[in-house]
């Protein structure tokens, strides 16, 4: 949280007389609402302990406590309407055309589940909260879009209850059953749908409003569906690390043994954190990417054409519910959708997947080394499936006894000057076989700078590697304990003097 929406919250809840400084009984003033949003905030943030706050604010533990249950109560006050709202027809067009660009029309989020730990639940309770020997938890229900806004928070479950149990109790699709949700409809390899829909993971129902993994994918297009489905899934849990780390009092175990209090330290993370995203998305420090970029194939019957329109405001009446709930728990829509959404990705994704057409990788060496290898593990060392195969090129130094070691330095600057032409070479070669595809990137160690030029001439991705050692990184890791024992900087000697060994 920047300062200037701490200032704004200050400001706000300073319109509430309990933030405001009220003198005590010999006039001198008391705590301000600077004072006591900050200890608030600091509870909320790092986790500590009420009696923590005496050290930064000279504030008294049971004060803290009643600052914090403050806080969080005006915090929900002020700002759940704004921040813990549903989707607006705004909301939904941006969050539908992010989807779409990654594959997923008529998607509005993910939903999930996260237990929060109550330490100090009632003896009484346990049982209903403590799943087997395990610890008393408390279920969020959340759903959250890409941006790491949370639009659901259903929080209150005793932890026994397994994600469909939280959903039955769940109000996240009560506002559609009401029928004051905007309508979306959207259409997918030529189906036509009128209901967005949730990803989950795979325990969750079988209806039109949810679209799950597909269990051990075995085809290409079910592989790449799920591999991208699972990871625009991940949007809310990230969302729930992103919202542990920034409050770390709903990471470590609940203290409160008031179930209420804990609901509402909950919420208000919830919207802090909501304040802090659309903060972050003004300001700009927010990056997006799609993982793929819409790719070529004929696109047939990929269409999604989106759209949103006001609620309907039907009338509330049980005939109009229960038609509304077997829509959105159609099973036999649901396995559509899922089927239309694999061909519309693999039409849309396909084609630029490594498994579509198969890949071909060709590992290039140098004469030198790839003579060794040969030689060390036989003729047949570099057999391998048709689709690996081994380059060799000249590294410019003069031919030396294979048992020799080359001179690092020496090779390092032979191969920037020398390796150039001859990899151009080799690059045309592979690109004028007909049995492998053409060169589409190259990936090279840091050595071979060579390869940016090659890589820039051909107009292909390239990627530059700097391969340290294993003995290299231990040196590293360890360093500081040589500088700790004075065995570095070497002091005294002659720099080109040989160390051989060092009293570790």
């Amino acid at each position: 949280m920047n300062r200037p929406l701490f200032v704004r919250i200050v400001n706000k809840l300073s319109e509430l007389r309990y933030f405001q400084p009220i003198p005590d009984t010999t006039g001198k003033p008391g705590f301000t609402g600077l004072q006591k949003c900050t200890a608030a905030i600091r509870m909320l943030a790092y986790g500590t302990a009420a009696d923590a706050t005496d050290e930064y604010l000279r504030m008294g533990a049971s004060t803290a406590l009643a600052c914090l249950h403050k806080f969080v109560k005006a915090i929900i006050l002020f700002y759940e309407d704004d921040y813990l709202r549903r989707p607006t027809p705004a909301d939904l067009k941006r969050l539908l055309k992010e989807s779409e660009r990654r594959g997923f029309p008529g998607c509005i989020g993910s939903i999930d589940c996260m237990h929060w730990e109550w330490k100090n639940c009632l003896t009484a309770w346990k049982g209903q909260y403590a799943r087997g020997h395990g610890k008393p938890t408390i279920v969020l229900e959340a759903v959250a879009s890409y941006d790491l806004w949370i639009w659901h928070a259903f929080f209150g479950p005793p932890g026994t209850l397994n994600d469909i149990n939280v959903l039955h109790r769940s109000l996240v699709f009560d506002d559609i059953l009401q029928g004051h949700a905007p309508k979306v409809s959207f259409s997918v390899n030529g189906h036509h749908y009128k209901m967005a829909y949730y990803l989950t993971d795979g325990i969750y129902p079988e209806w039109s409003t949810f679209v799950k993994p597909i269990p051990q994918p075995q085809e290409p297009k079910a592989q790449l569906f799920d591999m991208l489905q699972s990871a625009k899934r991940k949007e809310v849990e990230r969302a729930f690390g992103v919202l542990q780390a920034r409050f770390a009092i709903v990471k470590n175990p609940a203290l409160s043994m008031d179930k209420e209090k804990i609901g509402n330290i909950m919420k208000a993370c919830i919207i802090l954190h909501n304040m802090i995203v659309e903060d972050e998305r003004k300001a700009g420090t927010q990056r997006y990417e799609t993982e793929f970029q819409p790719g070529g194939g004929d696109g047939s019957g990929s269409s999604s054409q989106t759209r949103v329109t006001d609620p309907a405001h039907l009338p509330s009446n049980v005939h109009n519910i229960m038609a509304t709930r077997d829509d959105f728990r159609d099973k036999q829509k649901h396995h559509q959708l899922k089927t239309d959404l694999v061909e519309h990705i693999w039409n849309k994704f396909g084609t630029h997947q490594p498994d579509a057409k198969g890949f071909h990788v060709t590992f290039v060496n140098t004469v030198y080394n790839h003579n060794r290898l040969l030689r060390s593990r036989g003729p047949n060392a570099l057999d391998g499936i048709p689709s690996f195969r081994f380059e060799a090129i000249p590294d410019g130094l003069p031919e030396t006894d294979l048992d020799a070691t080359q001179d690092i330095p020496a090779l390092c600057e032979s191969t920037m000057k020398n390796c150039l032409a001859p990899f151009k070479e080799l690059l045309q070669r592979i690109n004028a076989q007909d049995d492998v595809p053409p060169v589409s990137g190259i990936v090279s160690d840091g050595v071979m700078s060579f390869t940016l030029d090659a890589a820039e001439e051909l107009g292909v991705p390239k990627v530059l590697l700097w391969t340290p050692s294993a003995c290299g990184f231990m040196a590293y890791l360890h360093f500081h304990l040589f500088m700790e024992k004075g065995l570095s900087p070497f002091k005294g000697m002659c720099s080109n003097t040989l160390i051989e060994r060092l009293q570790y």
